[in-house]
Order: C-alpha cells, then sequence, then structure tokens
C-alpha cells in the first residue's frame, strides 16, 4: 500500500491508491481476502495478541486513510470544501474493509468495484 501511494502522482491519485492496491492483490491472490479479518472472525477473544495486532494494522491504515484524505481537500479546497478529513478517513476504511470482506465472501472483484464508485461518490459528488 505504501509504495501505490508513493508511486501514484497527484493527491486523488494517492488518495485512491490503497483501494486500487487492495485490488489488485485480491484478483492476485483468488479473493482470500484480509488475513487480520479472517482471523478475528476464528478467535472471538478480543484480548488475542492476533487481534490486537489485526486492530494495530487498521489503526495504521485508517491514520493513512486520514492523512490522504487531508492532502486531498487541501489539493482543491474549493472543489473539497464540504468534507472532513477525518469523516472522509473513516468512510473511506468502511468502504475499503467492507469491499475486502464481500469480495473474499463472494470470490468477485464486484464488491471492490462498487465500493470504488461510492468512494468516488463521497468525493465527487458521482452516483454509485
Amino acid at each position: 500500500v505504501e509504495a501505490a501511494i508513493t508511486s501514484a502522482k497527484g493527491a486523488k491519485a494517492k488518495f485512491l491508491a490503497p483501494f486500487r492496491c487492495l485490488q489488485e492483490f485480491l484478483a492476485a491472490t483468488g479473493y482470500r481476502g484480509c488475513a487480520f479479518m479472517n482471523i478475528a472472525s476464528e478467535v472471538p477473544d478480543c484480548q488475542s495478541p492476533l487481534r490486537k495486532q489485526g486492530i494495530r494494522v487498521y489503526d495504521a491504515l485508517g491514520s493513512q486513510l486520514i492523512k490522504l484524505s487531508e492532502a486531498l481537500i487541501a489539493s482543491d479546497p474549493q472543489r473539497y470544501a464540504t468534507l472532513k478529513s477525518e469523516s472522509l478517513g473513516r468512510d473511506y476504511m468502511m468502504i475499503l474493509a467492507g469491499a475486502v470482506a464481500l469480495a473474499e465472501l463472494y470470490a468477485s472483484d464486484w464488491p471492490m468495484q462498487q465500493g470504488m464508485k461510492t468512494l468516488m461518490g463521497l468525493i465527487d459528488g458521482q452516483k454509485g
């Protein structure tokens, strides 16, 4: 994800890079989903070190998505005037995590495609 963000050109491309990167990853791995989400469903103990590691990974991703949201908004303050970086970053996380989980469940790319449409709708006002 970091490499995808770094190699992307422009604030919008960087903002979308995590989603695109994970979409490619899922397709390449046969839609096996996220190891941390898979483990969490099998280890119900919230104090488990495995779940705690998953939370750390997703907290770091969430922080990165908020930073990318800040950069996107700053890149065109007039266009993105109604967006709030923390809210956008959290919405991004929910859309991304849900799309990843459903892509695994259905062994299909359609959840990622729909998730991208939803994400684009948040930033550009497009309808999904």
